[in-house]
């Protein structure tokens, strides 16, 4: 069976091969490793509190992010609902990748580091720190995940100390 896209350059899909992930997604992304050394596929799905990034591993949900701030004053996240960018490297070097996101309003963009954990019952991704957003947003003039990451890697020790 088919469904229609939408999409001019591929307006059908074979509904039948959708996997069981795909069907609340809103985007499929495929998440660059830093500097284009592979792909990892991200299902963007939204919640009552903004998107969340779901990491595709063999066809099934491995885990969730919530790229969003529990409490902020200094930047109101909610306004930027669309994801456009994501990409991991290992930016705070513990051996685990961390994932930037980068979310728009349509006219502005932020870039959101939840930092990979690996512990005995599980992995996943913290919930980012407002801070390195603001950060980010100070000093990045062009907000790409690859600038984010290329900033952050520059200035390890003002990065080390947020």
């Amino acid at each position: 069976m088919l469904e229609a896209t939408g999409d001019s350059d591929n307006p059908y899909r074979f509904f039948s091969n959708r996997e069981l992930w795909e069907e609340n997604a809103v985007k499929v992304i495929d998440g660059t490793i830093y500097q284009n050394t592979g792909t990892i596929t991200c299902a963007v799905v939204d919640s009552d509190k903004g998107p969340d990034i779901e990491i595709i591993v063999d066809n099934v949900v491995a885990c969730v992010a919530h790229p969003r701030f529990k409490d902020s004053e200094d930047i109101n996240i909610e306004q930027y609902s669309d994801v456009v960018e994501v990409e991991f490297w290992d930016v705070d070097d513990d051996g685990v990748a961390d994932m930037i996101v980068i979310l728009s309003d349509g006219s502005d963009s932020v870039a959101v580091l939840c930092k990979g954990y690996v512990n005995q019952w599980s992995e996943g991704y913290t919930e980012p720190k407002a801070e390195v957003t603001k950060w980010l947003s100070e000093n990045v003039s062009d907000m790409t995940a690859d600038n984010a990451i290329s900033y952050i890697l520059d200035h390890k020790d003002e990065f080390n100390d947020i």
